[in-house]
């Protein structure tokens, strides 16, 4: 993150040009990357998943896959819901 001084058009020009050099170009693209790998929706929910499961232990495990789909899909409802409420 680069910050400036708020309200200056000159210093908010020159961060922005630096950001277009070569060697700012890559760490962007690489922070980018490594910021996208550590969201990845898997990664993100299992750690969900293994809590929900130490909640309810004696229920029975789903097929492998089956609670990850349905936190996920638990969640893209809600998520939906917040985005499109209902009129």
């Amino acid at each position: 993150a680069t910050l400036v001084e708020a309200g200056s058009p000159q210093a908010t020009a020159a961060a922005l040009l630096a950001l277009l050099e070569p060697e700012a170009l890559a760490r962007a693209g690489a922070a980018g990357r490594a910021l996208a790998e550590e969201m990845r929706w898997r990664r993100v929910a299992t750690p969900l998943v293994e809590a929900l499961r130490e909640l309810e232990p004696d229920a029975a495990p789903a097929p492998a896959g089956t609670q990850l789909r349905r936190t996920t899909s638990y969640y893209a409802r809600r998520l939906g819901d917040r985005l499109l409420p209902s009129a």
